[in-house]
């Protein structure tokens, strides 16, 4: 960045052939994101500005590489050999539970906000399902390894388990813990 201008987070492609930043390119001005080839840095296409006012901060790279989610007061996907936005997720930020997450298959991302869920299709920015409705703020969230199962781990201590494909809740929710809240899916996704 340039003389005043700020920095903010970074990420390395799954390919390792990109590195993706978010910076003010001038001091005070809005946050861009900025692609770079690796190892030689030549920038890649043009910057690409985040919706105006939104503090994104954190970008991801889909499992694939081929979707950048960037989120904080809003959630932005774009496409990675573009930069082309793809959509503005409403209502889709901030986080409680970590970062977006992504499923298996990378065709979806999974987002939390104050006591729901959001599931995105990552190609068209539509919602998947209906939100995911929580007594408490979502504090973790895994798909199953085949991405047809989903489980949320909220601030009321209760561990969801939801049909990823549907939205539909499988169980009545269990494992009341009201410490930390945590847990998570077997590698089959079985348990």
């Amino acid at each position: 960045p340039a003389a005043g201008a700020r920095f903010y987070d970074w990420v390395v492609s799954p390919t390792g052939q990109q590195v993706l930043t978010i910076e003010n390119v001038v001091a005070g001005g809005p946050r861009v994101m900025r692609r770079l080839s690796l190892p030689a840095g030549t920038p890649l296409g043009q910057l690409q500005p985040l919706t105006e006012g939104a503090h994104n901060g954190f970008p991801y790279y889909s499992n694939d590489g081929r979707f950048i989610v960037t989120w904080y007061a809003n959630v932005e996907i774009f496409e990675a050999d573009s930069g082309r936005r793809i959509a503005v997720l409403p209502d889709a930020g901030p986080w409680f539970g970590g970062h977006p997450l992504f499923s298996p298959d990378g065709r979806t991302v999974a987002t939390a906000t104050s006591g729901v869920v959001h599931l995105w299709d990552l190609a068209t920015g539509q919602a998947r399902v209906p939100p995911l409705r929580h007594r408490g703020n979502p504090r973790v969230v895994e798909f199953s390894a085949d991405g047809r199962a989903l489980l949320t781990v909220c601030s009321d201590g209760f561990a969801r388990a939801w049909d990823a494909t549907t939205g539909r809740l499988l169980a009545e929710p269990t494992l009341q813990q009201r410490t930390a809240p945590v847990a998570a899916l077997s590698p089959d996704g079985a348990q």
